[in-house]
């Protein structure tokens, strides 16, 4: 399997790295411009002066927001299944509510398709 990974890099807090990706550079780039902005932004709001407790409270600052996205989106997926299935009973509830001289029996309606030469 040939591998379409090239050869990116990137500097973080003064350190190189040369990182193998599928992802496009300019996203990569954008991705490290992201985690050096986050450093900065904590070493402008703490005294911590060691990368390492630097990294680390980014890393924590990085799970937490994508735990409440998680959420959020959870949130989301629940609401968009009850709207739907309130939708679906409510299509229910409509059908129920047809005259019978309106309804077509399923066999009676593929004898219809049959013969008008329509199939479904």
């Amino acid at each position: 399997m040939i591998s379409n990974k090239k050869r990116i890099e990137v500097s973080l807090m003064g350190h190189h790295f040369t990182l193998r990706s599928e992802q496009d550079e300019k996203y990569i780039q954008n991705l490290a411009t992201f985690v050096t902005s986050q450093i900065e932004d904590i070493r402008h709001h703490t005294r911590t002066v060691s990368s390492h407790h630097l990294a680390l409270l980014v890393a924590l600052n990085l799970a937490d927001k994508l735990f409440s996205i998680q959420k959020k989106l959870d949130s989301l997926k629940n609401g968009l299944k009850e709207k739907a299935n309130l939708a679906l009973n409510n299509i229910d509830e409509a059908l129920l509510k047809i005259p019978n001289e309106y309804k077509i029996e399923p066999e009676k309606a593929s004898a219809q398709d049959k013969e008008s030469g329509t199939v479904g």
